[in-house]
């Protein structure tokens, strides 16, 4: 999985997974804090793609 590109789906698609169960509890204490989780982790495929710009 050296590819960048396989590595960035993949956390795009596990952050809207954890986004849809953030969004579907929503009613519930914890359901915002599951939402936050999946948009940090939304973040994290940005910051992964900037480390590997700095990087050469």
């Amino acid at each position: 999985m050296d590819n960048p590109l396989h590595i960035m789906t993949l956390l795009i698609i596990i952050s809207m997974i954890i986004l849809v169960f953030g969004f579907t509890w929503r009613d519930k204490h914890w359901g915002p804090v599951i939402m936050l989780v999946g948009m940090l982790s939304m973040m994290s495929s940005i910051i992964y793609r900037i480390v590997l710009a700095l990087s050469f």
